[in-house]
């Protein structure tokens, strides 16, 4: 039966970090290393990215700042935007072998990506058409001009009354819908 030492560090903020794994014989040792222990935040910290890997922002909460369905609420939401020279700290970076080989580990930050939908406010465009007795269907075509790539939802409506209408002589054959 093999016996091994497990030796920690503690950082200020509570955090233990296994520092290395040693046997007896001294040739099964094996080291580990990480990223800035030190500045490793408190166990739940608020200063998180939306992920939960640590951002260095000093929020109060952990609710995010800036959620489209409380447009009119001031809250004071958390800042969780990422930041990937902080979100490493207290990663394991180095693992040193009983051969003294090592492993490096390497980290890259989240990525995603989704679809946006921006609501503009409405734009009204008010046309009048004029249609002929003979006329059985009447078409127009309008230019809308965006600012950037996106879908456009065009709705229209008519409506006639012959009631309505008058034998005025400035309006001839036509009926103004």
């Amino acid at each position: 039966i093999e016996k091994l030492t497990f030796q920690f560090n503690k950082t200020a903020n509570n955090r233990l970090f296994l520092n290395s794994i040693n046997s007896l014989t001294k040739s099964k040792d094996y080291k580990f290393e990480y990223i800035q222990p030190n500045l490793f935040p408190a166990r739940l910290s608020f200063s998180q990215d939306h992920w939960g890997y640590f951002n260095g922002k000093s929020n109060t909460n952990i609710l995010p700042k800036n959620l489209h369905y409380l447009d009119n609420i001031s809250y004071g939401g958390a800042d969780r935007e990422p930041d990937h020279t902080k979100s490493v700290y207290g990663v394991l970076s180095k693992v040193i072998y009983p051969t003294k080989g090592y492993t490096l580990i390497e980290y890259e930050p989240n990525s995603y990506y989704d679809w946006v939908t921006i609501q503009p406010n409405p734009v009204n465009i008010h046309q009048g058409l004029v249609l002929k007795s003979e006329e059985s269907g009447i078409s127009k075509t309008f230019s809308i001009q965006t600012p950037t790539i996106q879908q456009i939802k065009i709705e229209g409506f008519g409506s006639f009354n012959s009631r309505d209408c008058t034998d005025s002589p400035n309006m001839g054959n036509r009926h103004k819908i």
